[in-house]
């Protein structure tokens, strides 16, 4: 009977071993290079503000330096990396980071060898950051203006037209809670 005891704690133990490293690996892993005596500069970008989004190299960074360079890729067991999820994931670093621009350098799709997305992108901090903004995220700190629009209304009946829509996604939680978080955007 106390042979049966132990193994039944070395089995419950070995499965709640497992269960946490399986749950700390699902997280893609975001790693950051900093550049030295640039990083820092800013102070870090709320979530309200403009920040601009690059696919490819572009002249329109030619004149800034670049504060870092930010990789997110899988960590073991990943499950949540679609690229909405690890282009949030690099823009919250970039932010912290004091950067309102990334860059993506390299995007690698899953594959073979890999199930997830992983890119590696270079933060900058940019003026006027919001003129290369594909969506604008509802924030009670940033109403809309008439410069957000940018299609011309010569030769129509409005001032101003808009797209708009929401966006949600899940995050699984300790515990077994899931957390929903729904964004409105424009």
């Amino acid at each position: 009977m106390l042979r049966k005891k132990k193994a039944l704690i070395y089995f419950r133990s070995a499965g709640i071993l497992c269960l946490s490293i399986i749950l700390a690996s699902c997280s893609p892993k975001v790693t950051v290079k900093n550049y030295e005596g640039v990083y820092g500069a800013n102070p870090p970008v709320e979530s309200y503000e403009p920040f601009a989004l690059f696919y490819f190299p572009t002249t329109e960074l030619s004149g800034y330096t670049s504060l870092a360079t930010i990789k997110v890729k899988e960590a073991g067991l990943t499950i949540n990396c679609s690229l909405e999820t690890i282009l949030a994931l690099a823009e919250e670093k970039a932010r912290e980071l004091g950067g309102n621009c990334l860059q993506i350098t390299e995007h690698k799709e899953p594959d073979v060898w890999s199930s997830c997305h992983r890119i590696e992108g270079l933060v900058y901090h940019i003026d006027h950051a919001e003129q290369y903004e594909k969506h604008i995220f509802w924030h009670e700190m940033r109403p809309l203006k008439i410069d957000n629009f940018r299609g011309s209304t010569a030769n129509r009946p409005f001032q101003a037209a808009t797209y708009s829509g929401f966006r949600y996604r899940g995050e699984e939680r300790p515990g077994g809670r899931v957390l929903i978080t729904i964004e409105s955007y424009f």
